[in-house]
């Protein structure tokens, strides 16, 4: 009777691991009650299909292997969000996650485990489950493309530190099979593998909520980036509006300084003019609000640094949504070429901004005029600009996003222009920041 209960409360135990790994990978948070109703179906049904394994034997019955991995895939195929592809290969991920965590637990406590007594196998069902939790957290975030939002350097350190607590728990189960089950150890061991766990599920628990906080503040910087947009830009066209306006009379001032010989005053007045026009541009007007307020901003620096800025935007990236992602790209580009070119002379102060879609990708695209090698003098494109946070710093993070996207960030010179090109994957719903 004892042991029947510890295999339905193993079964139970190992379903609902499964289950919340799951629905954190491919959970619909729109819909709660729908997640709980599957999240539910999805533990009884395993717990019944593992209730035909005999889990403690060191062998799993290939029927009930199947049958648990077929019940996890219907779920992701029918609430799941992602591609096709991550949805057949996270359970089978899982799944062979906890295979090997079984059969090291298995091997450190013998195979002479299934005759054991009920405190035994207890004992070894907590420390495996312990075990399963660090591995199946890091699933989750790699599946939810969370170590985006971090450095390289971070995204190492925690893989090993998620890896070591599984580590430290087996090691916890030899360190028990070794003592022969003797209870102050076993109570010693159970409390290091249940702390390491605990500071292991609150720092990922951080984590998740730092990446949340991130993109909170990403959009309350988008919107005031398009309320400050909406006012420059009608700023600018008062500016032109002016400036069309004075234009005629500063001609016919200028043609009768010219009737009159006095061609250095004329000569002035032509520069002050064109000086005028050239602090001048027109704000970009396309059906995503985001993308103008970027680019309008671009090209406010641009005229602020007097350089010229001409774009091709065939495709207004409506796609992407309301996304900061966006921002950072197009910022990054601009920003290294507009600080760049404000060191050459004004004859050599021209770039080009690029937007456009070839089938489901989008290619966004800035060139500007080299007089040395970029990739020489500055390989990582790092920006001096006080706004890092908005803009970016540098490859890294263009190199990031386009790995979010399923794309790719390249740059190269040829005949003295310097190109940096980043393709993205149009998502097939459009997502905010």
């Amino acid at each position: 009777m004892a042991d029947n209960i510890i295999y339905a409360g193993v079964n139970l135990l190992q379903a609902s691991l499964f289950a919340g790994a799951l629905y954190r990978c491919f959970g619909n948070v729109k819909n709660k009650k729908l997640n709980i109703l599957c999240v539910l179906s999805l533990i009884i049904f395993m717990g019944i299909g593992l209730c035909a394994v005999n889990f403690l034997s060191g062998s799993y019955t290939f029927i009930g292997t199947l049958l648990s991995i077929f019940v996890m895939e219907i779920y992701v195929c029918t609430v799941g969000k992602n591609n096709i592809i991550k949805k057949l290969l996270t359970p089978l991920l899982l799944f062979m996650i906890n295979f090997c965590l079984t059969a090291a637990v298995l091997f450190i406590m013998g195979i002479t485990l299934v005759n054991s007594s009920a405190y035994a196998k207890i004992i070894s069902i907590s420390l495996l489950s312990m075990a399963d939790v660090p591995l199946f957290l890091l699933v989750t975030k790699l599946c939810n493309k969370e170590f985006a939002n971090f450095s390289k350097f971070y995204n190492v350190v925690y893989t090993a530190v998620s890896v070591c607590v599984a580590l430290t728990t087996l090691c916890m189960t030899a360190v028990i099979k070794v003592a022969d089950f003797n209870l102050m150890i076993t109570l010693l061991s159970l409390f290091i593998s249940t702390l390491v766990v605990f500071v292991n599920i609150s720092v990922s628990c951080m984590l998740t909520q730092t990446v949340k906080n991130r993109k909170t503040v990403t959009l309350s910087q988008c919107n005031d980036l398009c309320s400050d947009d909406k006012i420059n830009t009608k700023k600018q066209i008062d500016k032109v509006a002016k400036i069309r306006h004075e234009i005629n009379n500063n001609l016919l001032c200028i043609q009768e300084l010219l009737s009159n010989q006095k061609v250095n005053e004329a000569k002035d007045l032509c520069e002050n003019l064109l000086s005028d026009i050239k602090s001048t541009y027109t704000p970009l007007a396309t059906k995503n609000s985001l993308l103008n307020a970027i680019v309008n901003v671009e090209l406010q620096k641009a005229a602020a640094s007097d350089v010229q800025i001409a774009l091709d935007i065939n495709d207004d990236l409506t796609a992407f949504g309301y996304n900061s992602d966006i921002v950072s790209v197009i910022g990054n580009l601009c920003d290294n070429a507009i600080e760049y070119l404000a060191d050459l002379s004004k004859d050599f102060r021209k770039m080009r901004l690029s937007v456009s879609r070839s089938g489901d990708y989008c290619n966004i695209t800035c060139k500007n005029v080299i007089s040395t090698s970029v990739l020489i003098n500055n390989p990582n494109l790092q920006t001096t600009k006080s706004d890092a946070l908005l803009h970016g710093k540098g490859r890294t993070i263009l190199n990031d996003i386009s790995n979010k996207y399923d794309g790719q960030f390249k740059t190269f010179e040829k005949n003295g222009v310097f190109t940096s090109s980043i393709i993205l994957k149009i998502p097939t719903i459009s997502i905010s920041a």
